[in-house]
């Protein structure tokens, strides 16, 4: 960083300072993105989703993945497609990628707790709603929604149904 004094000399000597570029549209977009993923590991977030400063991240993630499928005007172009792959973008298939986000997060949750059964409704674990999928888990499993597949991973990961079910 420049002193006071060293700016000074510079502009008597007439230098013409280059403005820092604004970061608009899609690359600042790009970058709300890879901060959300260095931070909480994923991706998976609603399409209300709003950064502390206002950006509707929510919207955009989705907005690319319909861009990508084919579902909204406009093309990703393959260098924008490998850098949001790189910070975890799903295309197809969501619901399974957002299970097995779901299990993992469980199972190293448990692993950490090793008290899977005070995980409360509100509970949010790396920023992902935890406690609410767990809640909706525990109905599917009580009214024979859940997948005998989807059970055993539950199961895999440490989870017992006999506690949260009374």
């Amino acid at each position: 960083m420049l002193s006071s004094y060293q700016i000074a000399r510079l502009e008597d000597m007439k230098i013409q300072w280059i403005k820092p570029k604004q970061v608009t549209g899609w690359d600042q977009g790009y970058q709300y993105a890879k901060q959300y993923y260095e931070e909480n590991g994923h991706l998976f977030v609603s399409k209300k989703c709003v950064t502390p400063n206002g950006f509707e991240l929510g919207k955009w993630i989705w907005e690319q993945r319909d861009r990508y499928l084919g579902l909204s005007r406009g093309e990703l172009s393959d260098d924008k497609i490998d850098m949001l792959e790189d910070i975890g973008m799903f295309w197809e298939d969501l619901k399974n990628a957002e299970w097995d986000w779901f299990v993992g997060l469980l199972r190293e949750c448990i692993r950490l707790t090793k008290k899977p059964f005070v995980i409360g409704k509100n509970y949010r674990y790396k920023d992902y709603p935890l406690g609410e999928k767990v809640n909706i888990v525990i109905g599917q499993y009580a009214d024979g929604s859940l997948s005998t597949e989807q059970e055993r991973d539950l199961r895999q990961a440490g989870f017992k149904f006999n506690i949260h079910i009374k």
